[in-house]
């Protein structure tokens, strides 16, 4: 009952197991006394075990935790003081990164709209300068080949429309 609402993601296990890899607890009781599947994890704990038996560092915590052969899952354990017991966690690497998966993608999402949104704003600015100038343009080529009867309206407040103004202006004059 310790270990069912312990929730480390699917295909994820929590246990205590023994120095020669025999499972005292599970949550799945039909383990309880056999030994545990994958004998390498045992083995690693032990090995971690007695090269961090002389270290005085600090460093032990640190040293709890590593990969299984697959890569695919992070073991963690921490023994139970005096016995030669481990509770050990095997946590897939999916479960661990699920969150960062999840933001990546709303990350990704966020920019790409956010992308868009700038394209379409530059578009209309744009058009809202290249427009009235293609305009002017047309005017003074016909202003060039001697046609002063121009005129060009335009309602906006900027730079562009003060240049219309004063290019009809000098038509005019």
């Amino acid at each position: 009952n310790l270990f069912k609402n312990v929730n480390l993601g699917t295909n994820s296990s929590v246990f205590i197991v023994d120095s020669n890899g025999v499972v005292i607890a599970s949550e799945d009781e039909k383990l309880i006394g056999t030994n545990y599947k994958d004998a390498n994890v045992v083995g690693k704990i032990l090995d971690i075990e007695k090269d961090s038996a002389n270290d005085d560092d600090g460093t032990k915590l640190q040293k709890r935790c590593f990969s299984t052969g697959n890569g695919e899952s992070l073991v963690s354990y921490a023994p139970l003081n005096g016995s030669d017991w481990y509770v050990v966690g095997v946590i897939p690497y999916s479960y661990l990164n699920s969150d960062s998966n999840i933001l990546r993608n709303n990350t990704l999402v966020i920019g790409l709209i956010s992308f868009i949104i700038a394209m379409f704003v530059a578009l209309i600015i744009s058009q809202s300068i290249s427009n009235p100038l293609g305009n002017l343009v047309e005017l003074m080529k016909k202003a060039k080949e001697g046609n002063l009867d121009l005129h060009m309206v335009d309602d906006n407040k900027d730079e562009i429309s003060e240049v219309i103004s004063a290019f009809n202006d000098m038509v005019k004059k």
